[in-house]
């Protein structure tokens, strides 16, 4: 388990820097869109990113890129979780966050939908929703978008 005041270090960066999303996606083969849930941060400083590797380990690779937000392309490094990972990340540094913190409240609760139970879902198959189950998914986006502007009109 991580110690508190690195949780609350990374809490203070990820607030800053960090990026939480329920997407929603139509894959072939499905009947209905998909939602997920993922967590990202983009820095041109590799030590924060480090620190979150070492912490909260990511697939994503450590390979930096250039990024065409950043002036002149600059070196851009990337740290990113999805599903129960990210999950995870969100219930570790939600007593620590301040300006994420409605997004951070946002995203655990769509994680524990009954529908999106982790054992369900070993072999990376996807679970039989209802319609109404969906709806309930596309609306978490919604308002994860909404809770996004909410943060930045403050």
């Amino acid at each position: 388990m991580t110690e508190p005041h690195i949780l609350a270090y990374i809490a203070g960066f990820f607030d800053g820097e960090g990026c939480v999303m329920i997407g929603v996606s139509h894959h072939t083969g499905t009947k209905n869109p998909q939602a997920s849930l993922s967590v990202e941060v983009m820095q041109t400083d590799i030590r924060p990113i480090d620190l979150l590797y070492k912490e909260f380990p990511s697939d994503r690779s450590r390979k930096p890129r250039k990024h065409s937000m950043h002036w002149k392309y600059k070196r851009v490094y990337a740290w990113g979780l999805c599903g129960e990972r990210a999950y995870l990340f969100c219930k570790y540094i939600l007593p620590f966050s301040i300006v994420k913190r409605e997004q951070l409240e946002l995203a655990i609760k769509f994680y524990e939908l009954p529908w999106r139970n982790p054992r369900a879902r070993r072999g990376g198959k996807w679970s039989h929703r209802t319609q109404e189950q969906v709806a309930i998914d596309i609306d978490f986006a919604r308002q994860m978008k909404e809770a996004k502007h909410n943060a930045i009109s403050h």
